[in-house]
């Protein structure tokens, strides 16, 4: 017969089952988090990485800018005229604050010519007017203004809204902050084509009683150079952040917009809905 263990032979064995269970457990955790910590790192590296290569990259626009608005202000006063819309444009589509206000203030100063300036006049008082990208802080007015809205990155992902979703009801805009811009033209009549269209749609809202704070805009010339504001159409513009979609397709329908002309973009942009009347007409 086999000889039976003893009770503290066999407390042993039980006592090293559930260490070797625990140990087992433990290095399985340690191992998961150890996983995930090495995923997040490399997530973050290639944050960084790309961040880095973003700075990079605007480095090298900002002087390729400086040295054209250089350049320009080196020559005669006649050739100097004309190069400056230029190089104002690019200053507008290549440069952010306060690099861009700096290279305005030059190209203002030395360049005599009355519409380069009412241009670059008109694009820092729509910088002044511009709302925060922001949600407004508890107690603040909701019309909180800064420049920040400069900073628009170029449209991502631009997706048309479905036809489906332009249903319910005015509430749906309610305490949201509406831009109707109106693009300026080379031609007097198209500029004031596109903003009688704009006033039309805020009358619409205004009528409909959405509950939004409405303003209508110029969109000066050199301001459509800059990423996040050119546009080429009657259209909305909308951030998919929380209510906003049911928003932006409440207020196509309640100033005529089509539904393939209501895009998402994508910056953040909360409580803040932009319409653009810059089709050529």
């Amino acid at each position: 017969m086999p000889e039976k263990s003893s009770p503290r032979v066999e407390w042993v064995k039980f006592f090293w089952e559930a260490v070797k269970t625990t140990v087992i457990g433990l290095a399985a955790v340690f191992s998961f988090f150890a996983n995930e910590h090495a995923k997040n790192a490399s997530i973050e590296a290639e944050k960084a990485k790309i961040a880095i290569a973003q700075r990079s990259q605007q480095a090298e626009l900002d002087i390729k800018a400086y040295e054209f608005v250089e350049k320009t202000l080196s020559l005669d006063r006649a050739a100097g005229k004309n190069r400056g819309p230029a190089a104002a444009a690019i200053v507008n589509a290549l440069t952010n604050p306060p690099l861009r206000d700096q290279l305005q203030n030059a190209l203002r100063a030395g360049i005599s010519n009355p519409a380069l300036t009412k241009q670059i006049d008109d694009a820092r008082q729509f910088d002044i007017e511009s709302y925060s990208m922001e949600p407004p802080k508890a107690g603040e007015p909701l019309p909180n203004r800064s420049s920040l809205m400069n900073a628009l990155p170029p449209l991502a992902g631009l997706s048309p809204i479905s036809p489906a979703l332009a249903q319910g009801t005015s509430s749906e805009l309610k305490g949201y902050r509406v831009d109707i811009f109106y693009c300026e033209a080379g031609s007097p009549s198209i500029t004031a084509s596109r903003k009688k269209r704009a006033d039309d749609a805020s009358g619409r809202l205004t009528r409909s009683s959405a509950g939004a704070t409405v303003r209508v805009r110029l969109l000066p010339s050199l301001v459509q150079a800059r990423p996040g504001y050119q546009a080429f159409s009657d259209e909305i513009r909308y951030n998919d952040e929380g209510n906003e979609k049911a928003a932006a397709a409440q207020l196509a329908k309640a100033i005529g917009i089509e539904g393939r002309n209501v895009r998402r973009i994508g910056f953040r942009t909360p409580g803040y809905i932009s319409v653009f009347y810059c089709a050529g007409r």
